[in-house]
């Protein structure tokens, strides 16, 4: 099976997102929902099927919870950024110094027009 960052598995019991991949042997580099990161063997992880009918907005929420950056890309233009959960719905930033391109969705639109790319998990969270 061929992972890819973002994808949820099993490794041992414990469910854990790939957040990149070792610089010299390739392996999965996989962290929890505690924030407990390792470098697995990718022949000891299985997939987590996609919860069914999980929105992207709902998925941006479960992210969040242990990644400090989630990356997006707009269905419709391909344009990419990345996105923040809010009290208005979601914080689209797409990389203007002066902001001039950045903007604020509803969670429905965000589920219908936008797609996460990839959760990067680490550092200074």
């Amino acid at each position: 099976m061929e992972l890819k960052i973002g994808q949820r598995v099993w490794n041992f019991g414990q469910t854990a997102t790939v957040i990149g991949f070792h610089k010299v042997t390739g392996d999965p580099i996989l962290c929890d929902a505690k924030g407990v990161k390792w470098v697995a063997d990718a022949g000891r992880c299985e997939s987590v099927p996609a919860v069914p009918g999980m929105s992207e907005y709902a998925k941006l929420l479960l992210a969040e919870q242990t990644c400090h950056t989630i990356e997006i890309r707009e269905k419709s233009t391909g344009k990419e950024g990345v996105a923040n959960s809010c009290a208005e719905g979601v914080e689209l930033f797409y990389g203007a110094d002066d902001g001039s391109d950045d903007k604020v969705v509803s969670a429905e639109e965000f589920s219908r027009d936008f797609e996460i790319t990839a959760m990067i998990a680490g550092g200074w969270r």
